[in-house]
């Protein structure tokens, strides 16, 4: 049986006090007040970022079904994936990922703390295999974050009572999904979804509670979803033209039209 040794757990409780207090760093006041504020009927007031209910372009097929397929099925994209959606085993990697959430001192103590810490939650290893906290900041965190506040306003948009809740709803279970996919039926411990659920999702949420962060990265990066057009095909079931992605777009001062741009998801692009 593997436990963190004394020390260990110091430094784990450590870091963890170190990230929270980061993501907290943000000007108080501008977060919410009290839960009744953040769980509001209805966002009237609250300037929109991300969705506007346009009937064009990838907006118009932003609903929480497409957010699902793309983001809790967006390792299927991939060529060596069977992305038949009904053969895939449910219960097996459902019941490894609940598992390994259930108990995080012992999924990450079988891997060790300074690797899950160097690999999942700081930028100290830059290799293709150790790398795995570049998606952590910019997907689970970043990226979600924008999904969590567009999603909201989608639901306000078309007159769903608490709005932000029920994106958040959605956000997580388009999330937990993708965490129990990318299990793929495996039996064992898998660390990456501890960071995943409890550190980078939780703080897109918190981060994007802030309106400055909304301002900056809606007006000055122009962050939008640009994920694909997801399609179920018959009668196989088999899911096609999926993956969640994002863009950022930033004007160069000398020259407005000339924009930097960055595209993230699976991969990245940029230009």
């Amino acid at each position: 049986m593997c436990i963190f040794a004394p020390m260990e757990r110091h430094i784990l409780v450590v870091l963890m006090m170190l990230m929270c207090g980061s993501l907290l760093a943000s000007p108080m006041d501008s977060l919410p007040e009290k839960p009744r504020k953040f769980l509001r009927r209805d966002l009237s007031g609250i300037p929109r970022y991300y969705y506007f209910g346009r009937d064009y372009g990838s907006e118009a097929l932003y609903n929480p079904a497409t957010l699902i397929l793309n983001a809790g099925y967006d390792i299927l994209q991939l060529s060596n994936n069977d992305n038949r959606m009904f053969n895939y085993p449910y219960g097996t990697s459902i019941k490894n990922t609940f598992y390994n959430l259930g108990r995080p001192d012992k999924s990450i103590g079988d891997i060790g703390v300074w690797k899950w810490v160097r690999t999942e939650v700081f930028p100290f290893t830059w290799n293709r295999e150790g790398a795995q906290w570049l998606p952590n900041y910019l997907l689970h965190g970043l990226g979600g974050g924008m999904t969590f506040v567009a999603m909201s306003e989608w639901y306000d948009h078309h007159k769903v009572p608490y709005p932000r809740l029920m994106g958040a709803i959605t956000y997580i279970t388009g999330q937990m999904m993708n965490e129990i996919m990318e299990t793929q039926g495996w039996t064992g411990t898998n660390a990456d979804a501890i960071a995943d659920v409890y550190i980078f999702n939780i703080a897109g949420i918190i981060l994007f509670t802030v309106p400055k962060v909304n301002h900056f990265f809606s007006n000055t990066l122009h962050m939008a979803d640009w994920s694909y057009q997801p399609t179920i095909t018959v009668p196989y079931g088999s899911l096609q033209n999926n993956g969640q992605y994002f863009s950022l777009k930033y004007a160069m001062p000398f020259h407005k039209p000339l924009r930097l741009f960055l595209r993230m998801g699976m991969s990245n692009m940029g230009g």
